[in-house]
């Protein structure tokens, strides 16, 4: 196996070990755990600088954006007594993938959207474990949901495509 499949791989378990820690423990512990994963990738990537910092901005877009569609009442982000913190960790795990385990699916406008129409299945299993809760009828929120993440995908798309260019100016 190439080392590059094998990154992609890593890269996409580390996430899934993110997300179900979110999801699973106590926030404390989902915070540590999160904050783990993201120092073992930066400590891995070739621009760590670069990277961290498209990290940010796209888990602050899209903590921006579910915190802004919270406010419709169509999605409830903090259902008992859960810290809305476990899904900073969250978005800073997903934003950690779109160079690398995702990055084929950013490498085309459509595909981009397309990985954000499919977002919204994430927070329904989230539902599942009382972490988040869709209002009534779910078809409907979640499907303006996906409209919204498919946007926000695109935006994504363009900032991944301009992060990628300033890498290539610092060799």
């Amino acid at each position: 196996m190439n080392s590059g499949i094998k990154n992609k791989l890593v890269n996409a378990g580390l996430f899934q070990l993110g997300w179900f820690s979110c999801i699973m423990l106590p926030t404390y512990a989902a915070v540590a755990v999160s904050c783990t994963i993201l120092a073992v990738h930066l400590i891995s990537v070739p621009y760590p600088k670069s990277e961290l910092l498209f990290i940010l901005i796209a888990a602050f877009g899209g903590y921006a954006m579910d915190f802004s569609y919270s406010l419709t009442g169509m999605i409830d982000l903090n259902p008992g007594e859960f810290s809305q913190l476990y899904l900073v960790c969250v978005w800073l795990l997903f934003s950690m993938t779109l160079n690398w385990s995702m990055n084929y699916a950013l490498k085309t406008p459509w595909r981009a959207a397309l990985l954000g129409l499919l977002a919204p299945l994430s927070y329904y299993a989230a539902q599942q474990f009382g972490r988040v809760k869709y209002s009534q009828p779910l078809y409907q929120s979640m499907g303006f949901h996906a409209l919204l993440w498919a946007h926000y995908m695109l935006i994504v798309h363009k900032l991944k495509f301009s992060q990628n260019s300033q890498c290539v100016n610092e060799r």
